[in-house]
């Protein structure tokens, strides 16, 4: 998976939680005993796009008193749109050899939501359990991250624009932190409560998975107030951010 913000500076922190992730992700499809939980590696991708995305877009508010939403969705089509066209057909037509035509119709249905970036709503309303063997007949499922991280580019943009907006002058930085830490507890609490009423919508749902892109967001806008601390004080954040991983 790919995020669309990537900073002109490399950022070898940044990349080394996305080999984590990327390792976590493939040990769990590999069926490892020990990475049962390995799915997280997703979760921790949401995460690095929250943290790119609120980057890239509150430094642009500032530096040019705006956000240009037009461009920003042209970049992120030009840069996921193409590859994602070309995986979605060659699965389309590999799937006509090895799939019963019961099952391709399946996966055709699957490729059509996700050329339109809606994977996970699929999903989703057909209730398929991510963590169940049984979904992984379908060579779309994987498609659902990639849906989930465009709906957000979508609306996360509207929504940093919209409070840089709507801030007094001088008043944005603590409008953008209060406008996502808001978002970040709604967010949380609507998938705590729905994961006990629909496991497949509480996983697959982007509002429900916002908190995670939050979370990135927050630490995006706190990182400067953070550098601040005393070294002791950023090494224990250190120490716990690799706990929590």
């Amino acid at each position: 998976m790919q995020t669309s913000a990537t900073p002109t500076r490399f950022r070898s922190d940044i990349q080394g939680l996305r080999g984590i992730a990327v390792l976590l992700v493939v040990l769990y499809h590999a069926g490892l005993p020990l990475a049962h939980a390995g799915f997280i590696g997703v979760d921790i991708f949401f995460v690095i796009s929250g943290f790119l995305i609120t980057g890239l877009l509150q430094r642009e508010a500032i530096n040019n008193g705006r956000i240009a939403l037009l461009r920003f969705f042209g970049r992120r089509i030009r840069r996921l749109l193409p590859a994602a066209l070309v995986l979605l057909l060659f699965v389309c037509v590999v799937s006509a050899w090895l799939y019963p035509p019961l099952e391709q119709r399946d996966i055709y249905s699957a490729a059509r939501a996700a050329s339109l970036y809606l994977a996970n709503i699929w999903f989703a309303g057909r209730a398929v359990d991510y963590l169940g063997g049984e979904a992984e007949s379908n060579p779309m499922l994987h498609m659902w991250s990639l849906a989930v991280e465009e709906q957000f580019y979508i609306v996360w943009p509207l929504l940093i624009a919209a409070l840089v907006a709507t801030a007094r002058a001088g008043r944005q930085q603590i409008r953008l932190l209060a406008g996502v830490a808001l978002v970040c507890l709604v967010s949380l609490a609507a998938c705590v409560w729905i994961t006990w009423r629909s496991q497949p919508l509480a996983f697959f749902g982007t509002p429900l998975r916002a908190w995670e892109f939050g979370i990135g967001g927050l630490a995006s806008l706190l990182g400067p107030r953070l550098l601040l601390l005393p070294q002791a004080g950023r090494n224990l954040l250190a120490a716990l951010g690799t706990l929590l991983l």
